[in-house]
C-alpha cells in the first residue's frame, strides 16, 4: 500500500528510511518518469552494514554507483541490511519508492509488507506534529551536518544533533502526540501498529507544517476494514468545526504546548469520502485502517492539483 505523488511533488534529491528486521528484505526502487535519460547516483552511508553486487562489481559503506534511467524504466533493490540512510541523486526527477517485506517494528511476531512513495527533500520540514496510534516507532535523517533536532514529548523535550549526514535518530513514541522541531531540514517516518496483540506495522511520512492544506479529501477503505482512525492536527480556532466534519459530534483535544496546534484522533464512521475545510488555518493528519492482519495508513504531502476544489488529498491505496 502507498499513495503515489503526481509529478509536481517529485524531486532529484532523497534520503531513504525504512525498516527491515528478522531476515526481512529492505527495498529500495527508483523509476525515470522523462522522456530524456536520467542518470542517478546512490551513494551508501558510512555506517550501512551490507554489500552490493552488481555487474560483476562489489560496493560497501562509503561508496557509491552509478545508473542511467530511461522513461518508465526502475531500479529495484533488495538489501537484508538496513537501507536508512541511502542517498539517491539525479539530474532529473525521478520516483522513489522505499519499503520492507514481511518485517517488524516491535518484539512481537505481527509482520507486514512495508510501501510508501518517499518524499525528496524538497519536500521536508522543519517542524512536525505526529500523532500517535499505538506504541509507534519513528525515525529521523537529515539531509545537511550538524542539524539540530528536538523532540517534545510527555512535557519533556530531547536534544540531539544529527552529525554525519547519515545519522539517524530512531524512538518509540511515548504519550499521544510528538512535537519535533529542528535547525534544518528533516525526514520524518513514522511505523504506527495494529491495537491487537500481533503489533502489524505500517509506514507512512507524516506531512511537515509548512505543507499543511485548509482542505482534504478523506477516503475510507471497503467496510471489511474496521472502523478507520484519523488522527489530526489543527490550529486552536478550527478544532470543533474540523472534528465535527468528520464525526458529526465535538470531540477532546490535546495542546501541542507552545505550537498554537492541537491533536485528536476521531473514528471515521462513514464509508464515503468525506471532504473536510477549516475556516481559518491549514491543519494535516492521517488515516490509518485495520484488517486481520493487515494494517494500512496513509497521509498526503503538498499537491498543486485539485480534487474536487480540495488542495491536497488524504487518501488510501491499498492491495490485499
Amino acid at each position: 500500500m502507498f499513495t503515489p505523488f503526481p509529478d509536481s511533488q517529485l524531486g532529484t534529491d532523497h534520503v531513504v528510511l525504512t525498516y527491515c528486521r528478522y531476515n526481512a528484505n529492505c527495498i529500495l526502487a527508483v523509476v525515470g518518469v522523462t522522456d530524456d535519460s536520467t542518470n542517478v547516483t546512490v551513494v551508501f552511508p558510512s555506517n550501512f552494514k551490507g554489500v552490493l553486487e552488481l555487474d560483476g562489481k562489489t560496493y560497501v559503506a562509503g561508496e557509491e554507483f552509478h545508473l542511467t534511467l530511461f522513461n518508465l524504466q526502475t531500479f529495484q533493490l533488495l538489501s537484508k541490511a538496513n537501507l536508512s540512510g541511502v542517498i539517491v541523486r539525479s539530474n532529473n526527477k525521478v520516483g522513489v519508492f522505499v519499503g520492507a517485506d514481511r518485517t517488524s517494528v516491535s518484539n512481537t511476531y505481527g509482520r507486514n509488507h512495508l510501501g510508501e512513495s518517499l518524499p525528496p527533500v524538497s519536500y521536508w520540514g522543519k517542524q512536525y506534529i505526529l500523532v500517535r496510534r499505538g506504541s509507534d516507532a519513528v525515525q529521523i535523517v537529515s539531509s545537511t551536518d550538524n542539524n539540530h533536532v528536538n523532540i517534545t514529548t510527555c512535557d519533556k523535550t530531547l536534544k540531539y544533533v544529527i552529525n554525519p549526514i547519515h545519522d539517524i535518530i530512531e524512538f518509540q513514541m511515548e504519550c499521544p502526540f510528538c512535537h519535533i522541531s529542528s535547525s534544518n531540514r528533516i525526514l520524518v517516518a513514522q511505523f504506527i501498529k495494529s491495537t491487537d496483540n500481533n503489533e502489524n506495522p505500517s509506514l507512512y511520512f507524516p506531512t511537515p507544517v509548512i505543507f499543511y492544506s485548509k482542505s482534504y479529501a478523506v477516503t475510507p477503505p471497503p467496510k471489511s476494514y474496521t472502523p478507520c482512525q484519523v488522527g489530526l492536527v489543527a490550529r486552536m480556532d478550527d478544532l470543533v468545526d474540523i472534528a465535527a466534519q468528520l464525526t458529526g459530534e465535538s470531540v477532546s483535544w490535546i495542546n501541542v504546548s507552545s505550537t498554537g496546534f492541537a491533536v485528536t484522533t476521531v473514528v471515521l464512521q462513514s464509508e464515503k469520502t468525506l471532504i473536510v475545510r477549516s475556516k481559518n488555518e491549514p491543519f494535516g493528519g492521517h488515516l490509518s485502517c485495520e484488517l486481520r492482519k493487515y494494517m494500512i495508513a496513509s497521509t498526503r504531502l503538498a499537491s498543486n492539483s485539485s480534487i474536487v476544489e480540495v488542495d491536497r488529498l488524504l487518501y488510501i491505496s491499498f492491495k490485499v
